[in-house]
């Protein structure tokens, strides 16, 4: 069994400092990760166990001159919980010299008085309490790194250099001395985007400072791209590589390539290097969101590229109102990584908003063993908090069918950049013609068709519709893929209406594993139910989800061909979508929020209530000719 003993209760996470706020190199000899769509993942025989060294996960500490700030709190237990959660490494997050808003923090500022802000005593009592908690850190087995970007500066230091002129709307084009003005938002001052050569000496003297004030910060995950104006990959040896070679030090550097062109990235950082210390940081694994165990094509290409060990995000941006527990899933995401062998660990970003303790603890502890999954490792734990055998293994079941249910809605209707998007699913996101080529998943090739390309060709084609081309009707679609000629017709193609019915089918047989294991349930009941509650939210939703891409998709139809029963069946399928829309939100107004005291504010950014929701989803039906171009 896994070390910790972190409750499963899935809104209670046991790490609440923690911030909430993959292929065969050709040196390698990995096996290959047989799976099927529900994901039952097996590492064939002969598959690398070699551990993930770098284990990250991020915490913030807020702002160190807020007296009730987590920065001033008794870190152990909270460095205890992780490291038995096998993570070897803290990306902190908080205000410093060099994280938005920057303000005057962690270091003296000892070559840039002017950029100072607050009083000595202040200073030295936040220094002490930053060496006592990386000292804390190292201590419990965790290596210490700064999440940082540039060029952010403190505002004393934007006064005493003139860059106190507010920025005009929207983004000024890159230049030597331009501001980008949506990272500064509405601030009066340019705390941010200029490039000169005052900024350059005080990001050049601040990671001077740095590892000669904290002896226990090993390192930087650092983010050159943003808000850095004109060529980005040089700054790092312009700024701040001679900073670092002045520390007397050569801590470790994570150089994110967020917003760096690769190409340049490789003859700015790569082959001009004269620093050993370098890893490369990739956002993300999917980008900001989480469709597939497996690592987007760019991911891979980035790592292999570069020949630099890497470190992923791992970052389920759009899971952030369920819980996304299973300890399977994140066996298949440790199982893929090992696969690059330039992947030597990950960085876990837990946006979701309801503690997800056990795909947590599992990313860590696959990623130290090397292990292939198994129930094994998490029934013991479950039968001693429910009880009963069987229904710990119900509810581990629950979990691990879940896990599906978003990512792979999100793999068919795909933006890479987007937030939050499990408790609205808009139509714009389907009828957008700059998708038309392709919307779904980079993982799934070309296999997974896209709705807008799917209902362009039904629409052309009514014969297309529901047939992937397995079946032979026609002579002429024995030699070649019925929707495409990949592969030279090896691969026949996944239609989205089949894809979101085997989601729907997901929905389905985890709220059944919820239900019996509530029946059998003797210990924590409770949670039990709250469970049951949260597995009957994915059916719903899973059901909205489904009826939403049909709806969408005839939508489609009916813009293309102006055939009077397309448009009848799209409306129908638009109001059967209302309906199970309202089913759902109902549930989780009435069970999740009235009965389990879970905050709705807490599942979706923003101020959205339930009611907003539903009338965006009314929104959408009244507008969806509007929407989808109806003529």
């Amino acid at each position: 069994m896994p070390p910790g003993d972190a409750p499963l209760d899935p809104d209670r996470n046991p790490t609440d400092n923690i911030s909430h706020d993959i292929r065969t190199s050709s040196s390698g000899n990995f096996a290959l990760i047989e799976d099927d769509f529900e994901g039952r993942s097996r590492i064939t025989d002969g598959a690398s166990r070699r551990p993930l060294d770098l284990r990250a996960v991020n915490i913030g500490y807020g702002d160190p001159l807020n007296p009730s700030s987590p920065f001033w709190q008794n870190w152990e237990t909270t460095f205890q919980t992780i490291a038995q959660e096998d993570y070897n490494a803290l990306i902190w997050q908080g205000n410093n010299e060099l994280w938005p808003p920057a303000g005057h923090r962690l270091l003296r500022l000892t070559e840039t008085p002017e950029a100072r802000e607050i009083t000595s005593e202040q200073n030295e009592a936040i220094i002490a309490q930053a060496q006592v908690m990386f000292a804390a850190a190292k201590a419990a087995g965790l290596r210490n790194l700064l999440y940082s970007q540039v060029i952010w500066f403190t505002e004393a230091f934007a006064q005493a250099h003139g860059y106190t002129v507010s920025p005009p709307p929207g983004n000024v084009p890159y230049s030597a001395n331009s501001y980008l003005s949506n990272y500064g938002g509405n601030h009066p001052n340019a705390k941010c985007g200029v490039r000169s050569d005052q900024t350059r000496a005080y990001v050049e003297a601040v990671f001077a400072e740095f590892p000669a004030v904290y002896q226990d910060l090993d390192g930087f995950y650092l983010v050159p791209g943003e808000p850095l104006p004109a060529e980005r990959s040089t700054y790092f040896t312009e700024a701040i590589l001679p900073g670092l070679q002045r520390s007397g030090r050569e801590p470790l550097v994570i150089l994110h390539q967020w917003q760096v062109p690769l190409d340049n990235y490789m003859e700015n950082i790569v082959n001009n290097r004269s620093y050993d210390n370098l890893w490369l940081g990739f956002h993300a694994l999917n980008a900001e969101q989480f469709t597939d165990a497996k690592a987007w094509p760019a991911a891979v290409e980035w790592a292999e590229t570069t020949g630099l060990p890497t470190l992923p995000v791992v970052l389920p941006g759009n899971i952030q109102a369920f819980p996304f527990n299973s300890a399977q899933l994140a066996s298949e995401v440790i199982g893929d990584l090992r696969r690059t062998v330039e992947f030597n660990g990950f960085f876990y970003w837990p946006h979701a908003r309801y503690a997800s303790s056990l795909f947590r603890r599992a990313l860590g502890y696959y990623g130290r063993t090397g292990l292939p999954y198994s129930d094994d490792d998490w029934l013991p734990e479950l039968e001693q908090r429910f009880v009963d055998a069987q229904a710990a293994r119900h509810i581990l079941n629950a979990y691990n069918i879940s896990r599906r249910i978003i990512p792979e809605m999100c793999a068919l209707v795909n933006q890479s950049s987007m937030g939050d998007r499990c408790l609205f699913l808009s139509y714009d996101l389907m009828a957008d013609v700059r998708w038309i080529d392709r919307n779904s998943s980079p993982a799934r090739g070309r296999r997974l068709l896209p709705v807008v390309f799917y209902a362009k060709r039904i629409a052309e084609q009514p014969f297309m519709r529901d047939y992937d081309g397995s079946e032979i009707r026609d002579i002429s679609s024995t030699q070649m893929a019925l929707w495409a000629t990949s592969e030279g017709g090896t691969v026949y193609h996944i239609l989205p209406w089949d894809h979101m019915a085997k989601v729907r089918r997901m929905g389905d047989d985890c709220f059944q594993e919820a239900e019996a294991a509530l029946a059998l349930v003797q210990g924590s009941v409770t949670e039990a139910r709250r469970i049951h509650a949260w597995m009957e939210a994915y059916q719903l939703f899973a059901r909205y989800y489904e009826k939403k891409v049909q709806a969408a998709t005839m939508a489609l139809v009916y813009s293309y061909k102006d055939r009077s029963e397309d448009r009848a069946e799209a409306l129908q399928l638009a109001d059967q979508t209302v309906t199970l829309y309202t089913a759902a939100i109902n549930h989780l107004q009435t069970e999740l929020v009235n009965n389990h005291g879970v905050s709705f504010a807490n599942m979706i950014p923003g101020a959205a209530t339930p009611n907003d929701l539903l009338q965006m989803e009314a929104q959408e039906r009244q507008n969806i000719g509007t929407i989808f171009g109806w003529p």
